[in-house]
C-alpha cells in the first residue's frame, strides 16, 4: 500500500512537473513570436514611392481634361473668327489630337513607375514630360494666334509637368540608389550624345 501511493505521488510530481515546464515554455515562445511578427512587419511597411508625386498626378488628371476641352473650344472659336491658312488649321489639330493620347500614357507611367517604384516607367514618363512641354512652349508662343485665357491655362499646364518631373527625377534616384546630381548627370551625358549624333547626321 505504501509503496502504490508513493507511486502515485511520484507521478502526480512528475505531471504537474511537467505543466510548469510547459508553461513556462510557453511564457518563453510569446515574446520570441511577438518579436519576430514586429520585424516583419517593420519591414513590410518600409515604401519609397512618393507620396507628393502621386498628389500631383491626381490633380493633374481632371486639369488635363479641362485643358484639352478649353484648347479645342478656342481652336475652333480661333477658326472660325480670324484668317487660317488650311495648312496651319490641320497642323493646330493635329497637334491637340496628339497630345490626348500623350498626356494619358504620360499619367499612366508615371503613376504606375511611383506605385510599383519601377524606374524604367518612370523614365519613359519622363521623356513624354519633355514632349509636353514642348507643345505648351509651342502653344504659349509659337501659335499664328494666342489668346490671353489659351496663355493662361498653357502656363497652369506646364508648371505642373515641370513640378512632376523634378518629382519624378528625385523618385528615380530614390528607387535606383542613386543621388539627385547622379541623374542629372546620365540626363545630361545622353543629351549631349543625341545632340551630337543629330549634328554629325546633319553633316
Amino acid at each position: 500500500m505504501i509503496s502504490k501511493h508513493f507511486k502515485k505521488m511520484l507521478q502526480k510530481e512528475e505531471k504537474s512537473k511537467g505543466q510548469k515546464d510547459f508553461d513556462s515554455d510557453n511564457f518563453r515562445l510569446v515574446p520570441v513570436c511577438c518579436s519576430n511578427f514586429g520585424k516583419d512587419a517593420t519591414v513590410n511597411s518600409v515604401h519609397r514611392s512618393s507620396l507628393p508625386l502621386q498628389l500631383i498626378l491626381y490633380l493633374n488628371r481632371p486639369i488635363s481634361y479641362i485643358f484639352v476641352a478649353v484648347l479645342l473650344i478656342l481652336y475652333f472659336f480661333k477658326v472660325s473668327v480670324l484668317p487660317y491658312a488650311t495648312n496651319v488649321k490641320i497642323c493646330e489639330l493635329l497637334l491637340i489630337v496628339l497630345f490626348i493620347p500623350n498626356e494619358m500614357m504620360r499619367l499612366y507611367w508615371a503613376r504606375k513607375g511611383n506605385l510599383t517604384e519601377t524606374s524604367g516607367y518612370l523614365s519613359f514618363a519622363l521623356l513624354l514630360n519633355a514632349l509636353t512641354l514642348m507643345l505648351c512652349i509651342y502653344w504659349a508662343l509659337f501659335q499664328s494666334y494666342v489668346l490671353f485665357i489659351e496663355f493662361i491655362v498653357v502656363c497652369v499646364e506646364a508648371f505642373l509637368v515641370i513640378i512632376e518631373t523634378l518629382l519624378t527625377i528625385v523618385a528615380v534616384a530614390n528607387f535606383s540608389s542613386i543621388s539627385v546630381f547622379q541623374y542629372f548627370g546620365v540626363v545630361i551625358f545622353i543629351s549631349q550624345r543625341i545632340l551630337l549624333e543629330s549634328n554629325i547626321r546633319l553633316n
